[in-house]
């Protein structure tokens, strides 16, 4: 008996020992030709501590507490501490696999990747947007860590992450080819949002131009900063606009999202007309600027954390402000504010959704996180209508004041019809003064824009021979490679100088020299008859002529033609017959778009140099 008592706790405790070790051996996600895997349901997670915040240390403890992730995005909310995530992978297809681990939330400080084969760290990536863009492994807008999975090995990935803001991991496992072509998508259409809402800045910031209302201006700046802090929310901040600036980088988010929360604040005053008696609707949105204003001065001058959930506290606060104020004015039966309020809604409806996933108390969703850029674009359409139906709302208020009067003058018509007819006569006057003087502002603004027209032109115009100038050649140039380089098509330039024009000068006058120069001219002009071709005249005696989608052999062609013509034309210069030789320098190039236009021109200019030290008289060419 005691023998078998004996055996049984034996088994037990074996039976303990391997139930421990289960529990602390995750399974494996098998991974085959899978070109797309979510994985945050194969995700485990713990809290980092003092003592275990290592990955020697993480290896080390096999009395660490994982739990494993029941949530499709991992979001800890507004923590500031580290935590330490794992994944195990097993490559079953017999190849090497490269895979690419993505971490689609750009505002992370610190992700750190270590991916260990067999117990030991193989590979090691540390970035994170408190770390310069330039530290990341591939240069993207979201983490991307690429790695290498050998067959029948077992991997596991520990992921450390770390943020003063809100803490999500959305998490997915790509192959490099399903990646890129997956992210086009989006790319494409976070440009077209990002392109409405210049839009929508340079059209609100014209009308302000024009009408002084400075209710446009703070809605241009409004949808400037809101703008820059959907940018900041998708990485293209970091990645485009200051990649190297990390500190900057950090406190962007904060310090543009309470820039937004002041403008919008701001705007709302102007736009419900609270500067004269504001009352407590008015002293409510006041509040909202000032609230906004503290979120930039902690922001500025606070912690980071603390900015975050006070700039949450914000959006949120003014969100109620300015759906309440603008339905207390609806009520009050300001028509414009209908649809200010319906805008104001969807917007910064949005925006809560946005704060309250960003404060994990909603889940991560796609929804979630586009629902501020759907709220935008509404917001544009509802904002048209209520500018429309305030400046309708002033035409009736002006008609209605018109009718007013109209009845109070026949009231005392019989008593003033004298001065009735006085007014009368002096308003038909006024109008017919008034038409008069619009007329002749029409008229002036014509003359000055024909005038602004000719002087343009004028500008771009050499004065001795007609020909279009330095200037304009520098302009004409960028245009035709960044148009031959969409067609991927050659450009070819060819200049040209007159050989010995000092000489020339020296010998008779620069009156003639100038008047050489302009039968020159003519004489070019004579070749210059396909469409797209371009004539110049450059500084002192030379030309450039420039052959859009025409290749090297086709433009010297063409300079050996212009060099025959001119070496064999007699000139009649202020009564004596001079003879004439050109140098023609031809330089050629598939355009790009790379600005390698600059590099046509020393190409052609070293060809024309060469051409005149061979004597000149003759075309030579550069690639």
């Amino acid at each position: 008996m005691t023998s078998f008592l004996k055996v049984l706790t034996v088994l037990l405790l074996a039976l303990g020992l391997n139930a421990q070790a289960s529990q602390h051996r995750e399974p494996a996600l098998r991974l085959g030709n899978q070109q797309q895997v979510y994985v945050a349901n194969q995700i485990w997670y713990t809290q980092a501590s003092p003592d275990a915040d290592q990955i020697d240390r993480i290896l080390a403890r096999d009395d660490l507490s994982w739990q494993k992730n029941r949530q499709d995005v991992l979001n800890f909310g507004l923590d500031n501490q580290p935590w330490w995530l794992k994944l195990r992978l097993y490559n079953t297809t017999g190849q090497p696999l490269q895979r690419l681990l993505e971490v689609a939330y750009p505002l992370l400080d610190h992700v750190d990747l270590y991916v260990v084969a067999e117990g030991q760290v193989v590979t090691v990536y540390r970035s994170g947007d408190a770390l310069p863009f330039s530290h990341r492994p591939i240069r993207h807008r979201n983490f991307l860590f690429p790695f290498e999975l050998k067959p029948d090995t077992d991997y596991t990935l520990y992921l450390r992450v770390q943020t003063e803001g809100s803490l999500q991991v959305p998490l997915m496992l790509w192959s490099p080819q399903a990646f890129f072509e997956a992210d086009q998508v989006p790319l494409m259409l976070q440009s077209a949002f990002f392109g409405l809402l210049v839009i929508m800045a340079a059209y609100n910031f014209m009308l302000f131009l024009f009408l002084r209302d400075r209710a446009f201006l703070y809605y241009t700046l409004y949808i400037a900063s809101i703008g820059l802090v959907q940018l900041d929310l998708h990485g293209f901040t970091r990645q485009f606009l200051w990649p190297e600036a990390a500190e900057w980088g950090q406190l962007a988010f904060v310090i543009l999202a309470s820039l937004a929360t002041v403008f919008a604040t701001t705007f709302s005053y102007r736009f419900l007309n609270f500067g004269i008696r504001p009352g407590i609707p008015g002293r409510l949105i006041q509040g909202g600027i000032l609230l906004g204003l503290i979120c930039l001065a902690v922001a500025l001058f606070g912690s980071y954390h603390t900015a975050v959930m006070l700039i949450l506290l914000a959006i949120f606060v003014a969100s109620l402000i300015g759906i309440g104020v603008g339905g207390y004015q609806w009520l009050r039966g300001v028509q414009s504010a209908r649809y200010f309020t319906l805008g104001w809604l969807v917007f910064l409806l949005g925006n809560i959704l946005i704060s309250l996933s960003k404060g994990g108390i909603l889940p991560r969703l796609p929804e979630f996180e586009y629902a501020p850029q759907v709220g935008v674009a509404l917001e544009a359409l509802l904002f048209s209508i209520a500018l429309a139906h305030r400046v309708q709302e002033e035409r009736e208020q002006r008609l209605a004041m018109q009718k007013r009067l109209v009845q109070q003058e026949r009231e005392l018509r019989e008593a003033q019809a004298a001065t009735l007819r006085a007014r009368e006569h002096y308003a038909r006057e006024m109008e017919d003064r008034l038409e008069l003087r619009s007329r002749q502002l029409q008229d002036a603004m014509s003359r000055l824009s024909n005038a602004q027209e000719k002087l343009r032109h004028i500008a771009t115009l050499d004065p001795l021979t007609g020909l279009r100038n330095q200037s304009y050649f520098n302009d004409t140039l960028r245009e035709e490679w960044n148009r031959c380089a969409r067609a991927i098509s050659p450009l070819s330039l060819i200049l040209l100088d007159v050989d010995d024009f000092r000489d020339i000068n020296q010998k008779h006058s620069a009156l003639a020299g100038d008047e050489l120069l302009r039968q020159i001219a003519r004489v070019l002009e004579t070749r210059v008859q396909r469409a797209g071709d371009s004539l110049f005249k450059l500084d002192g005696d030379r030309f450039a002529l420039l052959l859009p989608h025409t290749p090297l052999e086709g433009a010297m062609q063409v300079a050996e033609e212009l060099c025959d013509r001119i070496g064999h034309r007699v000139f009649d210069v202020e009564g004596e017959r001079l003879h004439v030789t050109v140098s023609a320098g031809v330089s050629s190039e598939l355009a790009s778009q790379e600005p390698g236009w600059q590099q046509l021109v020393n190409a052609a200019r070293d060809a024309l140099s060469e051409a005149k030290d061979l004597g000149g008289s003759r075309a030579a060419f550069r690639l």
